[in-house]
């Protein structure tokens, strides 16, 4: 079995918020700040990488209603695709300006644009849209929308690659209690590269549950994954997300997941397993199974 493990090291945040004048007086401008790393190893194609960088968001709050934002990030050495189950190392820097409103006390709209740049002459324009509606006491609905489009020179065989992509979600949370949820999540993705003829697309259904203490000093969340892809694989999974806030100021949080791919049609192979079928091609890997597992820690300081 080849695996691809993915292991997010420490994601460290501080929040600046600008002083006011007076006590009473409304704070409009926000600033936050930090830094990640993650490990990523992909023993089914012996590539490992730590990829990592600063980040920051500034928010401006207009009115009651309506917050905006930019957010700036820089990553260094990120895997990178070639559609074919090639992987590859760059870096690239993303600015991200945003908007939230909440159009009444029940809708809520929220969107994005990110522009990204980098290395291997990597470009990229990317947007999403989001809609909540929390108008029913003992449910609370979500969806979104993202779009996206790459372009870069694949450093290992120097071929030009373009990527689109398309994703969208429904999430459905019911609400037991003030301390309990059952979120239903429902997923689909879309990927096509210029190197393929066939889109790579994955659908997932995860059902979890969320557990907050009455002081909201804890919150739990454990969900499984199941879904498919056109590769003919079967993807189940687990996922586990655990914060803790240790004081008004201080908090800790802990997710982990684990994601295994099967390939479930009659198998063309050469030496090593490698499904060689065109309709099985696989951006994530070729191997008749794989999994992609992924642990990360954060740490944020609000002041």
């Amino acid at each position: 079995m080849k695996s691809s493990i993915t292991i997010c090291i420490l994601s460290v945040v501080a929040a600046a918020t600008a002083p006011s004048l007076y006590a009473q007086e409304k704070k409009h401008w926000d600033l936050s700040a930090g830094f990640s790393g993650t490990e990523s190893i992909n023993t089914g194609s012996a590539a490992d990488t730590f990829y990592w960088g600063p980040f920051m968001k500034m928010g401006y709050e207009i009115s009651d209603a309506v917050h905006t934002r930019l957010g700036v990030r820089h990553t260094q050495n990120k895997f990178l695709y070639d559609g074919q189950g090639g992987i590859a190392r760059q870096s690239n820097t993303g600015f991200s300006p945003g908007v939230s409103w909440d159009i009444s006390e029940e809708f809520s709209l929220d969107g994005e644009y990110t522009y990204r740049l980098g290395e291997n002459n990597f470009l990229e324009h990317a947007g999403v849209i989001a809609l909540d509606y929390t108008g029913i006491s003992v449910v609370r609905f979500s969806a979104d929308m993202n779009l996206g489009q790459q372009k870069y020179d694949f450093p290992v065989s120097e071929t030009k690659v373009s990527l689109s992509n398309f994703g969208m979600s429904f999430e459905a949370a019911f609400i037991a209690s003030k301390q309990w949820e059952i979120p239903l999540l429902l997923s689909y993705m879309s990927f096509v590269y210029s190197t393929n003829t066939k889109a790579y697309t994955a659908r997932t259904l995860s059902p979890g549950v969320t557990y907050r203490t009455a002081e909201r000093r804890w919150s739990f969340f454990g969900g499984l994954v199941i879904g498919s892809d056109s590769s003919n694989y079967t993807i189940l999974g687990v996922e586990t997300r655990v914060r803790y806030k240790a004081t008004e100021n201080i908090s800790f949080r802990l997710s982990a997941s684990l994601n295994e791919y099967s390939y479930k049609a009659v198998q063309t192979k050469t030496g090593g397993g490698r499904v060689t079928s065109s309709a099985a091609t696989s951006p994530l890997g070729n191997s008749s199974s794989f999994q992609v597992a992924n642990i990360g820690l954060e740490a944020a300081y609000a002041f």
